[in-house]
């Protein structure tokens, strides 16, 4: 896999939620204020059996897992689209799955608004018309905003599922190239570009609904915001090819031959991978890059050892966080004591959480639990 395959997989998945979620709330919005405008009690009642009818087509389609759903509407994509297999063909079961999603979404947030709100604007003469546009749509727009968001992320989410009936996009990427012929660093890295890609696109919608800037600001922040990830990538890959180096010249055997003299057993490896991470943590103040630098040492104890896989897992990661709360220099203490405006020392000995922390996992050590991990 290229760069521009991530690219174009990308590309696939961003345009085919675009769309979906247009298509869905074209239809989904409108299904959403009928649902409230004609109840009994609305501004535009509609007979009893219509309501009931609708209610159970919704609730019908929202109780159908996506994967079956989609198989179930291919005759509908076939017709619509003229195939059944492909990005394209993906966008009619997204739709079907996700407007009525999006109508009950609608349809909560219109049922929030102050009944007073609505019987005033009937008491000045207001037809149902112009209550729906002028008073009941521009009320509840923030909680609309946020269950198009919900429901953008919701889409994005099923777009990735589509790859397993032959969509395009990142879940197809994921399916036919990671678990299919188990290569696990292609599926993570479209896992990472799902989580982006919904992140992004939540903020958007939202920082330029709520915040008073523009695309090229939010751009802009995007371009800041990996800024300030520069340092710790440029660190990090400079840890790793320290550490490759190293293992290369046949350091990191020497370092496992050594420590390993003084190892007596699972207790043993445990506590010294323990110690490891948490005096690199010390050195780094940084938990990601202890964890990446004795991340390759650790595995090869814990195979010599026979450790388990997500025992030692477990102890890179809470040994790192416990060091990195206790270090007077890590940025949360710093951040901590800047806020609270006290020493960062003065914060230590208040730290019950990390030293309980630290307990359990020593006590995990010499106990020995969980026992399916031993």
């Amino acid at each position: 896999m290229s760069f521009a395959d991530y690219g174009f997989a990308v590309w696939e998945t961003f345009y085919v939620t675009v769309l979906a979620t247009a298509f869905s709330l074209v239809i989904g919005l409108p299904l959403g204020v009928l649902l409230v405008a004609g109840d009994k009690d609305g501004v535009l009642p509609l007979p009893g059996w219509l309501m009931h009818l609708l209610n159970i087509v919704i609730n019908i389609l929202r109780s159908v897992p996506f994967l079956i759903l989609m198989i179930c509407v291919f005759p509908l994509s076939r017709a619509i689209v003229g195939t059944t297999v492909g990005t394209k063909a993906t966008i009619v079961p997204l739709v079907v799955a996700a407007f009525p999603f999006v109508a009950r979404l609608v349809e909560t947030s219109l049922r929030e608004l102050d009944e007073g709100v609505v019987e005033a604007a009937q008491s000045m003469g207001a037809t149902p018309f112009q209550i729906i546009t002028k008073v009941m749509i521009p009320e509840c727009l923030p909680g609309l905003i946020s269950s198009m968001t919900t429901a953008l992320t919701t889409i994005l989410g099923y777009s990735a599922m589509s790859g397993a009936i032959g969509g395009g996009g990142l879940g197809k990427v994921a399916i036919s190239y990671g678990y299919y012929r188990y290569q696990t660093n292609i599926m993570i890295v479209c896992v990472v570009l799902l989580v982006l890609l919904i992140g992004i696109v939540a903020a958007f919608v939202v920082g330029l609904t709520y915040a008073d800037t523009d695309a090229l600001s939010m751009l802009g922040f995007m371009g800041e915001g990996v800024d300030s990830m520069g340092n710790l990538i440029v660190v990090t890959l400079l840890a790793s090819g320290m550490l490759g180096l190293i293992q290369h010249n046949g350091g990191i055997s020497f370092l496992i031959d050594r420590m390993s003299r003084g190892i007596k057993g699972k207790r043993g490896a445990q506590t010294m991978i323990s110690l490891l991470v948490a005096v690199v943590n010390m050195c780094t103040a940084n938990n990601t890059i202890a964890i990446i630098t004795v991340g390759g040492l650790a595995r090869q104890i814990s195979e010599k050892y026979g450790l388990d896989s997500r025992k030692t897992a477990s102890l890179l990661d809470t040994c790192s966080c416990v060091a990195q709360c206790f270090i007077p220099y890590g940025a949360q203490v710093l951040m901590a004591a800047s806020l609270a405006g006290i020493s960062t020392v003065s914060i230590l000995p208040h730290l019950y959480y990390p030293f309980a922390l630290g307990l359990m996992v020593a006590l995990s050590i010499i106990f020995q639990f969980p026992k399916r991990y031993h």
